[in-house]
């Protein structure tokens, strides 16, 4: 599962958030054995914690999420980071004019199968429009990412290295002030996850 490519990108944001957590509270909280209803809000800032320096970790997208990825020109073929991606909207670009331009979806392929997932043009010797000389994020793409819609389609290794994270964090709140705990366990269930670039 780990992989190794060159993202190409500039930036990305998030567009939509994510309608949940990737592992739900409920489950956090027989793992630590809590019960009491005070301790619900400090356990939903360690999760958000947690799944922020996990996905960043791992450089994917837990739970469906939509992004905007820039790219300063159009490469020969588009790698598209952040993990597994199930739909692409839209692929804008500034054209020679400086005119925002939308590409056909008619005129490139997808593969979504693959991750990172790809993009290249239709025609094999055909090549993708040209944009603005010397300008910034000419190229913007807008996709869907994650595992799924809940937190049933996270895989279990990962659900399980939040839990790690989750559980050390609470067991010494009291000892830190601001650094989350990563233990060596929590680090081996996330690297075959872990998407690299050179």
């Amino acid at each position: 599962m780990n992989s190794i490519f060159n993202p190409q990108y500039t930036s990305y944001e998030v567009t939509e958030l994510p309608s949940c957590d990737p592992i739900e509270r409920a489950e956090v909280k027989s793992h630590l054995r809590v019960v009491a209803a005070s301790q619900d809000s400090i356990l939903s800032i360690y999760i958000k914690a947690a799944t922020a320096w996990a996905e960043n970790y791992t450089q994917r997208k837990f739970i469906n999420q939509t992004v905007k990825v820039y790219y300063d020109a159009f490469p020969v073929e588009i790698f598209l980071p952040l993990g597994k991606v199930s739909v692409v909207n839209s692929i804008k670009y500034y054209d020679v004019n400086d005119q925002l331009q939308t590409l056909n979806s008619s005129l490139y392929q997808k593969d979504l199968v693959k991750v990172p997932s790809r993009i290249t043009m239709k025609d094999s010797n055909g090549s993708f429009p040209s944009t603005r000389d010397s300008k910034y994020n000419a190229v913007e793409i807008e996709y869907v990412c994650g595992y799924g819609e809940s937190p049933n389609e996270v895989p279990a290794d990962i659900k399980n290295a939040l839990l790690l994270i989750i559980g050390d964090s609470f067991s010494s709140r009291e000892d830190r002030s601001e650094d989350l705990s990563i233990s060596k366990s929590s680090l081996h269930l996330l690297s075959p996850y872990r998407l690299m670039d050179f």
